[in-house]
């Protein structure tokens, strides 16, 4: 239930924020593969430990599940920690490899290289 345009501007902020989570572990591990583990971990955990834990109090769907209130302001603070750990490099000064992560030298923010 609830109105469809704020669904959709939750989920879609969620997905943003989630993106930034998951492209920190990539970029982090040189891998794919935390940010797989986490999405299929959000998804499980999504639909067989949260939904049916969850007691429906009238006003609940406006705030929990995939299209609620609390996932998207949630994943938005998990999003900035980890954006503001990552220093503010761009995506386009990061070098690669297995020591990647240790080699980065950002300094700050500055406007993004297009290659």
């Amino acid at each position: 239930g609830g109105d469809t345009l704020v669904q959709i501007a939750n989920f879609t902020v969620m997905i943003v924020s989630m993106s930034v989570i998951m492209a920190y572990f990539t970029f982090k591990s040189s891998s794919l593969w935390p940010a797989v583990l986490f999405h299929a971990a959000h998804n499980v955990y999504y639909d067989k430990i949260f939904n049916p834990l969850t007691s429906d109090t009238g006003a609940t769907s406006q705030w929990a599940g995939e299209y609620g209130f609390m996932m998207p302001i949630t994943a938005t603070v998990l999003a900035l920690y980890f954006w503001y750990r990552f220093g503010g490099c761009h995506w386009n000064d990061l070098p690669y490899g297995n020591d990647s992560w240790a080699r980065c030298k950002c300094p700050g923010r500055r406007p993004a290289r297009l290659e």
